[in-house]
């Protein structure tokens, strides 16, 4: 006899926009979804979202049908994507089963999955050609269905036992005082579901009989609570050793009964009393619970793993692992490398003579002062310089400072116009002091030589000495 296999085609159907009841069929690979134009393998809903301020964007989320199997993946949408009244945080996956509502923007899509059946090939004949009668499997444990829809007062309406599910993650509130009203149990009461009125023992909270009741309906889902938190890492600075630091985390629920978590704290070995909880764990979780952990490093701590915040609930356990950062080190850029030999006025004068041997200083000093003389002896042959023959100061000083400024100007014209002119300045300066020493000499040891010529040589030895004597050559003997 023929042998027929089951899958699952997946159906979005719009639940909120402007055509609602609309289908969308989905195909194998994975679909983007959101309001740019239709594209290959990308799902428009320009068309449903009306005038509404929430808007999606062009690309709010991926949905990927990989066998049986159907997920969904935020985009990094500004606005977003929530399923049953979840948000999905960045690139987060979710598996989608039927009855989940969708919503990106102001347009909601309600998942479903319906059943198709194909023809499958059948076995081979035993060898010995005679037919065997395979076990017939049992029946696939099928919920029963919701004898008539059920209406809430706001306009949802439940068709089945997962929309029950679905609307209390969106609106648990609702759900819960519809329950409370006993609107709920008077429905099924009429269509013979007594078996599935809502119980309610001493102490229990609306909230709790709203939750033992979504425990007991005849689902085609998982209607327990689902853990999640958020971030997985909490860490503080290296600079905050010593100290205490507050960091929050969070604790959702994402699934669809009340989250009872349990949250302890385990602190790693010599980091006793390093980790507390500012805030007690409180009631269950609808939607979620923001915590506050309280971080005291030890002094010195650095780099380190100081323990770790456990969440705990339905048998499922997340770490939060706690820690000090790695103190962060700034290198200091190196200066820029100089291009070549230059004078720095931060070194002493004595540490560039030093390199200079005795006998260049024998000859260069004498030479120096005798080509200074005769600058002096120049200026006092200018024009109004001079008075009778006889030398004075200006005079002295007009040539040596005109060379001067000169000399300069070339050494610093590398650096640009301010530096050229700052050098000249300099260089002036310093030749109008040369020529003053000049002119004193000529005016006290001069008459003694009697000769311009042997007074200058006389001054260039004798700087010559002082300057051996004041800082010696750092090598022996001397260059030629």
């Amino acid at each position: 006899m023929p042998v027929t296999a089951t899958k699952t085609r997946w159906i979005l159907e719009i639940a909120r926009g402007r055509e609602p009841g609309r289908r969308y069929s989905l195909e194998r690979g994975e679909t983007t979804i959101g309001n740019g134009p239709w594209a290959a393998s990308h799902l428009s809903l320009a068309d449903q979202e009306g005038d509404s301020p929430r808007r999606m964007a062009p690309k709010q989320a991926a949905l990927t049908l990989a066998g049986d199997r159907l997920t969904i993946r935020d985009l990094d949408s500004p606005g977003g994507t929530f399923v049953n009244r979840q948000r999905l945080f960045t690139n987060q996956e979710r598996a989608l089963v039927p009855g989940d509502v969708i919503q990106v923007g102001a347009v909601q899509l309600a998942v479903r999955g319906e059943a198709i059946e194909r023809p499958a090939e059948e076995p081979p004949a035993p060898p010995n050609g005679r037919a065997t009668q395979a076990p017939t499997p049992p029946p696939a444990a099928r919920p029963g269905p919701l004898a008539a829809p059920y209406a809430f007062a706001d306009g949802a309406t439940c068709r089945s036992w997962d929309d029950f599910l679905t609307l209390s993650a969106q609106r648990w509130a609702t759900v819960r005082d519809e329950l409370a009203a006993g609107r709920i149990g008077e429905h099924l009461r009429r269509h013979g579901r007594a078996d599935l009125l809502p119980r309610r023992e001493p102490g229990w909270s609306p909230d709790d009989v709203l939750d033992d009741w979504l425990g007991r309906l005849p689902t085609s889902k998982p209607s327990g609570p689902e853990l999640d938190v958020v971030p997985e890492i909490l860490s503080v600075p290296a600079n905050a050793a010593g100290g205490v630091s507050r960091r929050s985390f969070r604790v959702a629920n994402v699934g669809y009964r009340l989250l009872r978590p349990t949250i302890a704290v385990e602190t790693a070995a010599g980091f006793d009393g390093s980790i507390r909880l500012a805030t007690a764990p409180g009631g269950p979780i609808i939607d979620e619970a923001e915590y506050v952990a309280e971080i005291e490093p030890p002094e010195g701590a650095a780099g380190v793993d100081l323990g770790a915040v456990v969440v705990s609930a339905g048998g499922v356990s997340k770490r939060i692992e706690i820690r000090v950062e790695r103190p962060r080190v700034d290198a200091i850029p190196d200066g820029p490398t100089p291009t070549g030999p230059g004078w720095s006025p931060a070194g002493p004068v004595g540490s560039g003579l030093s390199g200079v041997s005795a006998w260049r200083r024998l000859w260069m000093f004498p030479a120096a002062a005798l080509a200074l003389r005769g600058l002096v002896g120049l200026g006092a042959s200018l024009p109004y310089l001079s008075s009778g023959g006889e030398l004075k100061l200006a005079g002295a000083a007009a040539l040596p400072t005109l060379a001067g400024a000169v000399i300069g100007w070339a050494a610093g014209a590398r650096g640009g116009f301010r530096d050229a002119f700052a050098s000249a300045f300099a260089g002036a300066v310093a030749a109008v002091l040369a020529a003053a020493v000049v002119f004193a000499t000529i005016r006290s040891v001069e008459g003694v030589f009697g000769s311009p010529t042997v007074s200058a040589l006389a001054l260039g030895f004798g700087l010559a000495l002082a300057s051996l004597v004041a800082s010696p050559p750092a090598g022996k003997g001397g260059e030629g």
